[in-house]
């Protein structure tokens, strides 16, 4: 029941260390992760990569995957994509081989609506017709560059 329950780290470095700690059978009871923050300088930046990883070692059956942050600049949607493809490929393409279809890991992923500020850091909200927009675009990249892989 513990791990049914959402799990909220504070960045990826705490989701590679609490990863670390579980047993691959133990990732796939894990049903439910929000990230609040993504590694953005030099050292936590170097994080993003291997928390993901370790996810595709078990923790394929998500239902959800929050990312309660901003992604990398966020200057378009297709570049929040590119950075997500970059550090998540792994764990985006083992959840495709589990649950047998090829994008399967785009539908599990939430981002925070700061993503869709188009690099604006002042936080300006965008209309729901462009956040909804914006994660058109985002799903539709992600796919893409699942489908060249």
């Amino acid at each position: 029941m513990l791990y049914a329950a959402p799990i909220i780290v504070e960045d990826t470095t705490a989701l590679h260390a609490w990863l670390l700690g579980l047993r691959k059978e133990t990732r796939g009871l894990v049903e439910d992760v929000t990230v609040a923050g993504w590694g953005q300088s030099k050292i936590y930046k170097a994080m993003n990569f291997p928390a993901l990883t370790l996810l595709a070692e078990g923790a394929t059956r998500l239902r959800v995957l929050r990312l309660e942050c901003r992604v990398g600049d966020g200057a378009t949607a297709e570049r929040v994509a590119q950075q997500v493809y970059r550090d998540g490929f792994a764990w985006l393409e083992a959840v495709g081989r589990e649950r047998g279809r090829w994008d399967a890991g785009v539908e599990v992923l939430r981002l925070s609506e700061e993503n869709w500020c188009g690099g604006n850091l002042w936080g300006v909200k965008k209309s729901e017709e462009e956040v909804q927009k914006a994660l058109r675009t985002f799903g539709r990249e992600l796919r893409r560059l699942l489908g060249s892989a």
